[in-house]
């Protein structure tokens, strides 16, 4: 996998029930306009076990597929499927775990949901905390009535 990641960073859950991030910067190769600010993949761990398989994707070969034209390609998809479903649905700011990793909001939808990663999850990344505080603002304003957790502008 390290042919493929140039870094990886763990976005750790800011309450007891939210999800583990783990972002991963690909490098400049192996990037496309689907990823999350171009640049970067996602993982999301709901538990250890999950947080646990994560970690050994990313330091095994990842296998090969073919295409459906026929070419052969790396699967970057990684371990994990469908989320679980149910529970209430929810949208967190994640913080960068360290300088030069972007802010992340994350929402939860506790129905599947074709398109979000894992058929439960949507992610919008940010270079700019002001940004991502003004995006959950303006989504707030929206879905009043959703659980919009962030922490203070630091």
């Amino acid at each position: 996998m390290k042919q493929y990641v140039e870094a990886t960073a763990i976005y750790p859950a800011c309450l007891p029930g939210l999800a583990d991030i783990v972002l991963i910067r690909r490098r400049a190769g192996w990037r496309t306009a689907s990823l999350i600010m171009g640049q970067y993949d996602i993982r999301i761990a709901e538990d250890a076990a999950e947080m646990a398989a994560v970690e050994a994707w990313l330091s095994a070969t990842p296998p090969t597929i073919t295409l459906p034209d026929g070419r052969r390609s790396v699967d970057l998809r990684g371990p994990l499927g469908t989320a679980r479903t149910g529970g209430q649905g929810w949208a967190a700011l994640y913080d960068p775990p360290a300088e030069g990793w972007p802010w992340l909001v994350v929402t939860r939808l506790p129905t599947p949901t074709e398109g979000l990663a894992r058929r439960h999850y949507g992610t919008d990344g940010f270079a700019a905390a002001e940004a991502a505080h003004d995006y959950m603002r303006r989504m707030g304003e929206i879905a009043p009535a959703a659980p919009w957790i962030y922490p203070e502008i630091k």
